[in-house]
């Protein structure tokens, strides 16, 4: 710039080589000094409590559905057992590709285009041998009848909703299974697949919640898996039956378990009660 002026190269500092024709050098004064401030009284008001209960007194308990497994209780050995990201990335892996699904077309995806759309970052945790034989086991699983029949929509009026989500408040003393709330919760989770059934005139007359599960029965057995996870199933019974504005009794539960081939109605065990 010195150079395009013409002048010396080395010059004094905050002294002024050039000014703009037409430039204001007194600008800077209109901001000098604190601008006027409004004032304004204001008029006293009374904050009145809530008109509903559950809000009033103090801040509601949150919860997730999977909170609730187990009746609610969480092992020690079992949070600190070795392999259990491992488990967690596993998990992730199999709701991603059975979330691809919206209904069942009669094409079973081949063992390498199940590791082609596993989520890069789980799958990059992974020992490719371990990668290799989930996508096995979910290839295996996706050729069964029973599992087939599960994602295949049926004659009718049905529609699919996928990791659905939903916040539920509920009352102090209800149950989800053997849990029973001990205080007012808002309950925040979502739905691995949750099936509408509509009549003819699109009236929704019944649903079905399913919970896809890619644990190995190894020191359980498949009623203890299903006592274990009731309560979240239960939940999420109740969340559709707000959802959709029907009764919770023709919500369907339906535990889905990919590695050990097992499809589980277990409506029964997840028994929802409300004071």
């Amino acid at each position: 710039m010195l150079q395009i002026l013409g002048v010396a190269k080395n010059q004094e500092p905050n002294k002024k080589v050039w000014v703009a024709n037409g430039s204001d050098e007194t600008w800077v004064d209109d901001f000098k000094g604190s601008p006027p401030v409004d004032t304004h009284s204001i008029i006293p008001f009374v904050i009145n409590p809530p008109t509903e209960k559950l809000c009033f007194g103090r801040g509601i308990a949150t919860a997730s559905p999977s909170s609730l497994e187990g009746g609610g209780k969480t092992k020690v050995s079992e949070r600190f057992a070795g392999g259990t990201n491992t488990a967690f990335d596993r998990g992730t892996i199999f709701h991603k590709w059975m979330e691809d699904i919206e209904w069942f077309d009669g094409n079973v995806p081949s063992v390498d285009a199940l590791i082609d759309s596993a989520p890069a970052q789980e799958a990059s945790r992974l020992d490719d041998e371990i990668l290799k034989k989930i996508a096995s086991d979910c290839h295996n699983a996706l050729q069964k009848n029973e599992l087939q029949k599960l994602l295949t929509k049926e004659d009718g009026n049905a529609c699919v909703y996928l990791e659905q989500e939903f916040m539920l408040r509920v009352e102090k003393g209800t149950s989800f299974a053997e849990v029973i709330m001990q205080e007012p919760t808002d309950i925040r989770g979502s739905i691995d697949r949750l099936v509408v059934h509509n009549d003819e005139n699109g009236n929704v007359i019944r649903a079905e919640v399913i919970d896809w599960k890619s644990d190995v029965f190894e020191n359980e057995t498949l009623e203890q898996k299903v006592e274990h996870y009731a309560p979240q199933l239960a939940t999420y019974r109740l969340a559709a039956a707000k959802l959709l504005n029907i009764q919770v009794e023709d919500v369907k539960a339906v535990l889905a378990f990919l590695i050990e081939e097992k499809i589980e109605d277990i409506t029964d065990k997840a028994s929802v009660k409300c004071p």
